[in-house]
């Protein structure tokens, strides 16, 4: 669907699968991005768990969300479209 220097954007369905290099993650680290209905809800979730979150923050044009990072440093991310 789409690629730079330091990414590649692949169809899947009606989905996504962006894959991209970062000067300031470690090696070996992995993100993994979803589409969410409602980021706000998820926010409530993480919270009242006590799962630390990143955001909500504008992540790329027209879309904010939130990220989640594990113990080893892996990235989860939770975008929507952002609020007009």
């Amino acid at each position: 669907m789409g690629k730079g220097d330091e990414f590649v954007v692949f169809g899947v369905g009606d989905n996504e699968l962006a894959i991209h290099t970062s000067a300031t993650e470690f090696t070996g680290v992995v993100g993994i991005t979803f589409m969410v209905k409602d980021v706000a809800a998820l926010e409530r979730h993480l919270t009242d768990v006590g799962i630390p979150f990143e955001g909500p923050a504008p992540m790329r044009p027209g879309l904010e969300g939130i990220t989640v990072r594990d113990p080893n440093g892996n990235v989860l991310g939770f975008l929507q479209p952002a609020a007009k």
